[in-house]
């Protein structure tokens, strides 16, 4: 098993049981309700934008080394965007808890970016 995609998606999915179970613990001793539709979604959708981002960063960085940078600040950028874009109508349902919700958001998604950033320098120092 050499192959880095591979190793990578098998942390992620490591990472996301986790943080899956801790946003689960939280949410029921804080506010005592169980995870709902959202939260499921918005954790779904970071774990995927993680996962499509690096393996696609990992495909065209072999491609374009000198562009390795750019290549990362352009798929961080749009999966910003992304995230925004399917967010938003979430945050405009009246039944969701605004705060709670936006909070919680943040927190899995820098877990998540920090993650990405961490096997992505790794990734870059292995190739040298």
């Amino acid at each position: 098993m050499n192959n880095p995609v591979i190793k990578f998606w098998l942390k992620l999915v490591i990472l996301a049981a986790i943080v899956l179970l801790l946003q689960h613990l939280s949410k029921t001793l804080i506010i005592e309700k169980s995870l709902g539709k959202y939260d499921f979604f918005s954790h779904g959708i970071i774990f995927l934008l993680t996962g499509i981002g690096t393996t696609v960063f990992l495909k065209i960085r072999d491609k374009y080394p000198m562009y390795s940078g750019l290549i990362f600040g352009g798929v961080c950028l749009l999966k910003v965007i992304i995230v925004l874009i399917l967010v938003f109508p979430m945050l405009s349902d009246s039944t969701t808890s605004d705060l709670v919700f936006v909070v919680q958001f943040l927190i899995i998604y820098v877990v998540y970016l920090f993650f990405e950033i961490f096997m992505i320098l790794h990734f870059l120092k292995s190739s040298k």
